[in-house]
């Protein structure tokens, strides 16, 4: 087993570690102990088990944010062959992921969009119907 799944499938039993909805989430003492014994395990710093399981588990979110969020009629499939070669051993982290409602910059409203629609309207009324 590589240094990755090695250090996969230990975060994988502290669950506290990667899901911020664990009770021990936010126990700084009980998290820096499990790391401790990661890095025991591993015989690597601390440090760089830390700084590696954040990059796979960033890659792991980007990976899944591309195979599950195709554009609709988008003639694009994930091949196999495409796939990240850790992206089966942490699918683990799938229910921990955190989304975010997007908004995008040219949404408006609905009252808002209604209260621009009537301005328009009494403009032109007026006969200004010229750039407000």
């Amino acid at each position: 087993m590589s240094f990755e799944e090695n250090l996969i499938s230990l975060v994988k039993e502290e669950e506290y570690l990667f899901n911020t909805k664990s009770r021990s989430y936010k126990n700084a003492t009980k998290r820096a102990v499990a790391w401790d014994k990661i890095s025991a395990q591993l015989k690597r710093p601390v440090q760089d088990c830390k700084q590696r399981w954040r990059s796979l588990r960033d890659r792991f979110t980007r990976e899944h944010r591309c195979m599950t969020s195709l554009p609709s009629g988008s003639a694009a499939i994930v091949e196999p062959d495409d796939k990240w070669e850790l992206y089966d051993s942490l699918k683990f982290l799938i229910p921990s992921l955190l989304t975010r409602k997007q908004i995008g910059n040219t949404e408006v409203p609905l009252a808002e969009s209604a209260a621009v629609t009537e301005e328009i309207m009494r403009h032109q009324a007026q006969g200004s119907g010229g750039n407000f």
